[in-house]
């Protein structure tokens, strides 16, 4: 019995399969997809949703623009990050808990309240990226090496904020929030800018391969970054017991 090695699919609801028999003899089918449902589908969704609002969230030129799957696709995909981010929520309590926020009351409260101020600046940092896939989508395909650089500078100009935050603790919600904007903001830039490179960096067909490699070379400057920054902490942290210790011994 033959079975299926490849399937392609096409624009308008063709598809080629390629097989291989029992005898490893490779066979091509050609099979002719009855696509009417989703084309109705997505002809509805652009007949009753606002026009400001379909533009915003959905591509230029739908439903011709993107296969006929990308709709039930986006639409399947939105209630599990909706989870993700749930949980997320929950597990930021529970970390700020077990480091020690609201230990000397004996209450999660004072976790809450953390969590709560935590997550809202990640919300609001998230209209950041809304703004920048809503209005500016068209942007990545034209230069995506200039808005991957734009994304990193405004992603590190960010942290500026969060690193005030000690300064001003009155304040931590805005400047974190502010933070939080620009590094969304970045990533806005960042992702799509990085599909369209690596799609042309693709050029045999492997644009898994090349997506798997890069996230090697991103983990490894995480790692590399995150060393470097515990250091900087270690030693920060030495200096000023020490100069703790030495104000001490003048008070005595």
């Amino acid at each position: 019995k033959a079975k299926p090695v490849l399937v392609e699919r096409y624009r308008d609801g063709a598809a080629k399969r390629y097989m291989l028999d029992g005898d490893s003899k490779r066979k091509v089918q050609w099979e002719k997809h009855d696509s009417s449902m989703n084309t109705a589908e997505d002809e509805n969704v652009k007949s009753s949703v606002p026009r400001v609002i379909r533009d915003f969230v959905l591509p230029a030129g739908f439903p011709e623009s993107v296969s006929d799957d990308y709709l039930q696709y986006m639409l399947l995909q939105f209630p599990t990050n909706v989870t993700g981010w749930i949980c997320y929520t929950l597990v930021t309590s529970s970390l700020l808990k077990a480091v020690g926020v609201g230990s000397f009351t004996g209450t999660s409260a004072a976790a809450s309240a953390a969590a709560i101020r935590w997550v809202s600046k990640d919300g609001i940092g998230a209209f950041g990226r809304i703004l920048i896939g809503g209005r500016f989508g068209t942007l990545f395909d034209d230069d995506p090496k200039k808005w991957r650089m734009y994304a990193d500078f405004i992603g590190s100009a960010g942290s500026i904020f969060d690193l005030t935050t000690p300064l001003y603790p009155g304040y931590f919600l805005p400047l974190a929030s502010l933070g939080n904007l620009a590094k969304a903001v970045g990533r806005g830039f960042r992702d799509p800018s990085n599909r369209v490179i690596q799609n042309h960096f693709s050029k045999s067909g492997n644009l898994g391969e090349i997506a798997a490699k890069e996230e090697v070379w991103e983990v490894g400057a995480q790692l590399f970054g995150l060393s470097i920054g515990v250091l900087i902490l270690l030693v920060f942290r030495s200096r000023t017991h020490q100069a703790y210790n030495r104000h001490t011994q003048l008070l005595l």
